[in-house]
């Protein structure tokens, strides 16, 4: 109605100023002032109606898309809640966390014993350790759901605390409209809002009770820690009655190997879950390993027959269990701060692997000694796994101890020493005589802990020494080898003087060595942790240059990542054949195809993981790439060029390493395929070296891209008085005879064309890439013994000179004068 009289209004003023117009060159229009306002009166009412109308919808549809959003989010919040959110896990996580702390306090917080014991504190610290990073990963669950949770919270308190959504319209049936809207959203998702609040209760709770156990953890550990440094003050101190006195405090021996073995066992899980990436490399180390091995040991045997190969070298008997050891025994250094229990499968793994390995080559005595000594070996380790204190283990302990007294006596005065391959081990051998004369006088005479680190440290001292000079020499062999197996140029891949390392073993091995045994044999003092502690804190201490803040650690890392990545790279290269063996069928096949798209592969995951890392941003890295990409392109066009070619050969795969091809009437083989450039072997020898760009840009011809087999064409000319079906039987009978020509496509013969003094045949066909230079020679060969055979003469090139006649008939007038 109200916009019925505006318009209304509109029209009447419209239609007077068109008359007005009309009538203006006949008469003036007077309009009486009462008009006029009541005029005025109306538009200025008309218009404020329309305001207020405009207004009403505005508030009206802004309103309806509150609405829309508020029952949108809890619709999302209600598909996220409906599946439910496993609260209950987290809870029985937490106490389970809890239930295994009290396992770590055991002879620690309560039933402590007469003394605490630095394996059984360091066992509980390692415990409490993993307890405490895996409530920290459940706490990061935790914190990711309740964010969550209270993210659709806050957004539905945002839509729906809007003033407008309390806006009534002036219309009662809108009114009655909106009361719909609010009724249903109540009875869709009130009992949405209500979980949701439920829920962020219960996460909230659970948070808190995360937040606590964390704290209390990490409290105890520092007491340990505390623990751990008295107990490093009072080492030569008595902590006991001698061991010929009263005992002191009891507990069931029983009680003592189980929470020992609980703890043990639970240590040993953590820590594995832990070092995940770690174990994952260890495997990939070794692949690599174990193939250079086997390469190795199969190109000794192709330098040599059979009957002459030398494999004395114990590298070359079992690679694998070569490889095993090499990267067990190197690659341990990778775990950080790892358990006892952990380095004590690892050191058993590796003796048992390395005692196959020289087995056979070790004397009768030196046999059953360290036999008697891993067995002793292995006591010790489950000795050392006993977290605490009792007379029963003391006494064993001594019974032990005194025996391998008695044992390395009896080796140092054996006078066979000399029968030792490695002597270093005799230096190891009188270190464990030391550590265990100290440990049995530390034991008589109450000096627990010194005496059962003395002990234990003295055993693995001399297993390790061991292991790690075996190690040593197993590596130095394959070096050694290395140097007879490959030619020069591929002894340069490697920037190692292999000849060197034949002629004697480097000495920067036996310091790598002595650090090795100081490292692990320290491990089991207190007094290493202070030492290393300072070190650890110099390389994790942050610096920072502007923004960027970084450790030595993370250069570190930064620069390990790099070069592994690289060698990996390189080696990857090596063991798909890449450079190798270019002369056999084969090669062609298994990965060396795909060799370049692996090499960028690793590079790539290499380099992101190195800035990852790191923590370098990725987007800043980004930024310095995009302003040093103008000028790579105007400075390093060729250089770029050629990448990008490199590239595409690695996805379109145009050639292969191993192809027989031909680049500008240059022919050779694919000997590898690099990022900027390709290497062929010509067939005289020469590797020449081209750019990926030139690959693609010149006229390339691969002679065994989709086919290992081509066409031999021979041209071989006859009398013109032949019988020409007969020569052609003769060759054919020759082609057919031959196995190493191929019957599909079949060799012909045809008559090719009148030359000057023959009729030439043309023989074509198809023989395997690899041979077909001696198939052809021996095809000659045979139709020219065939040829001789019938009396079909293959004639020699003519010519034939004819004389004018002035010339004939002068002669015999001058011989006649």
């Amino acid at each position: 109605m109200k916009f019925r009289i505006y318009l209304l209004v509109l029209l009447a003023i419209s239609f007077t100023r068109i008359q007005g117009q009309i009538d203006t060159a006949l008469k003036p229009i007077v309009v009486d002032s009462s008009i006029r306002e009541v005029l005025e009166d109306k538009m200025l009412e008309s218009s404020k109606m329309l305001e207020g109308e405009l207004r009403e919808r505005s508030i009206l549809s802004r309103q309806n898309l509150l609405f829309n959003g508020l029952r949108t989010e809890f619709q999302k919040a209600r598909d996220y809640l409906e599946p439910g959110i496993d609260t209950a896990s987290y809870e029985i996580g937490i106490k389970k966390i809890k239930e295994g702390a009290q396992t770590a306090f055991d002879g620690i917080f309560y039933n402590q014993g007469t003394i605490q014991t630095s394996r059984n504190l360091a066992t509980s610290s390692a415990l409490l350790l993993g307890f405490e990073k895996n409530l920290e990963l459940k706490k990061e669950q935790i914190d990711r759901t309740k964010e969550r949770l209270e993210g659709f919270r806050l957004r539905i308190d945002s839509v729906a605390s809007d003033t407008l959504l309390f806006y009534l319209p002036r219309d009662s049936a809108e009114v009655e409209e909106y009361i719909q809207k609010v009724a249903s959203i109540r009875s869709d998702f009130g009992p949405t809002e209500k979980m949701l609040d439920a829920y962020l209760k219960k996460m909230g709770a659970t948070q808190v009770r995360a937040n606590v156990m964390i704290a209390n953890l990490r409290l105890k550990r520092e007491e340990i820690r505390k623990f751990q440094e008295e107990l490093s003050g009072l080492s030569f101190k008595r902590e006991l009655a001698n061991i010929y006195g009263p005992v002191g405090y009891t507990r069931p021996f029983e009680e003592i190997i189980h929470y020992s073995a609980l703890k043990s066992f639970l240590v040993l899980i953590f820590y594995i879950e832990n070092q995940v990436f770690q174990i994952l490399l260890l495997l990939f180390v070794f692949f690599l390993i174990n193939r250079y091995i086997k390469n190795l040991k199969r190109n000794i045997f192709a330098a040599k027959s059979s009957n002459q190969t030398d494999l004395t070298q114990e590298a070359l008997k079992s690679p694998v269990l070569s490889a095993s050891v090499i990267t067990l025994a190197v690659g341990q250094f990778i775990f950080p701060s790892p358990p006892f229990v952990f380095e004590a499968l690892i050191w058993i793994l590796i003796t048992i692997m390395l005692a196959r390995v020289i087995w056979f080559e070790t004397s009768t005595f030196w046999k059953l000694s360290f036999s008697f000594l891993f067995l002793v070996f292995l006591a010790t380790c489950a000795l050392n796994l006993v977290l605490q204190a009792s007379r029963l283990e003391r006494e064993f302990m001594l019974i032990l101890s005194s025996i391998s007294l008695v044992f390395g006596i009896v080796v140092v005065f054996s006078g066979r020493v000399t029968e030792l391959r490695q002597r270093g081990i005799f230096l190891f051998i009188i270190v464990f005589l030391v550590f265990v004369a100290v440990s049995i006088f530390g034991n008589v005479f109450g000096r627990y802990n010194l005496s059962k680190a003395m002990f234990t440290s003295g055993v693995f001292n001399i297993i390790i020494g061991t292991y790690l000079l075996w190690t040593m020499h197993l590596i130095n062999d394959l070096f050694a080898l290395s140097a007879e197996a490959y030619r020069e140029d591929e002894k340069k891949r490697y920037y190692v003087d292999f000849d060197r390392i034949k002629k004697e073993t480097p000495s920067y091995l036996y310091y790598l060595v002595f650090l090795g045994w100081f490292v692990l044999v320290g491990r089991n003092f207190y007094i290493y942790e202070e030492i290393a502690f300072p070190i650890k804190q110099f390389l994790q201490t942050d610096y920072a240059i502007g923004s960027l803040e970084f450790s030595i650690t993370d250069i570190l890392v930064f620069a390990g990542i790099l070069l592994i990545s690289a060698v990996s790279s390189k080696l990857v290269s090596y063991f798909a054949g890449d450079g190798e063996n270019v002369n056999s069928e084969d090669v062609r096949g298994g990965i060396g195809r795909w060799v370049l798209l692996i090499r960028i592969v690793i590079i790539t995951c290499g380099v992101l993981l190195a800035f990852a890392a790191t923590g370098i941003p990725l987007d800043k890295v980004a930024i310095i790439f995009g302003a040093l990409s103008v000028g790579i392109g105007f400075g390093l066009q060729s250089l770029v060029s050629n990448l990008v070619s490199g590239l595409i050969i690695a996805f379109e795969k145009p050639l292969n390493i191993g192809d027989v091809v031909e680049i500008a009437g240059q022919k050779g083989k694919m000997k590898s395929i690099g990022f900027r450039s390709s290497t062929v072997t010509s067939f005289d020898g020469a590797d020449v070296i081209i750019p990926n760009g030139d690959l693609l840009n010149n006229h390339l011809i691969n002679w065994t891209l989709s086919s290992k087999f081509r066409r031999v064409e021979l041209l071989v000319g006859v009398n013109y008085g032949t019988n020409l079906e007969e020569a052609s039987v003769i060759v054919m009978e020759i082609l057919k005879a031959d196995k190493r020509i191929r019957r599909s496509p079949e060799p012909v013969v045809y008559v090719n064309e009148f030359a000057a003094s023959s009729i030439d045949l043309r023989i074509l066909f198809w023989v395997h890439q690899k041979i077909w230079l001696q198939t052809k020679s021996d095809t000659m060969k045979l139709v020219k013994e065939s040829f001789d055979k019938a009396k079909i003469e293959i004639p020699y090139p003519q010519i034939v000179l004819n004389q004018p006649n002035d010339q004939a008939d002068s002669a015999p007038d001058e011989t006649e004068t």
